[in-house]
């Protein structure tokens, strides 16, 4: 892909996704410039847009089938649901990793982020305690 402007990015033709499938892929596609996209880094964005509509499909399941289930001996155990969820969701994480969509690729180490979130929640801090009385300068000003 050339630039920003280039033709939408769609998976491999080989890789048959779903209507759901395609919504995640298009998501996982927007979280990164165009331009910085290769053919590897497609196709694992369409195997990791199948990893998010797995992970829904057993949580669906996991909700209407509850947590843990009886064995054959009357002993509460844990469905085994969960185990596939567990895997589903570290694959998901390994993906994102590898093609550069996870949150430290996207926005750096969070040690780093501290001024910002400092200073997004003093202003969010400022606004909650004007209560919609007034105007609140969310720029410092001398004192």
């Amino acid at each position: 892909m050339a630039n920003a402007t280039a033709a939408k990015i769609v998976p491999p033709e080989e890789m048959l996704l779903s209507d759901a499938e395609i919504v995640k892929f298009d998501r996982i596609i927007d979280s990164r410039a165009a331009d910085k996209w290769d053919a590897v880094d497609i196709e694992r964005a369409a195997n990791l847009a199948r990893c998010h509509v797995e992970i829904d499909e057993i949580q669906a399941e996991l909700k209407s089938t509850g947590r843990t289930s009886m064995n054959d001996r009357g002993t509460i155990v844990a469905n085994p649901l969960q185990g596939m969820l567990d895997a589903a969701v570290r694959r998901s994480i390994t993906l994102g990793r590898s093609i550069h969509t996870h949150t430290e690729a996207k926005h750096g180490k969070a040690r780093d982020q501290r001024p910002h979130t400092n200073a997004a929640n003093d202003a969010k801090s400022k606004v909650r305690k004007s209560n919609g009385k007034g105007k609140v300068s969310l720029i410092k000003m001398p004192a």
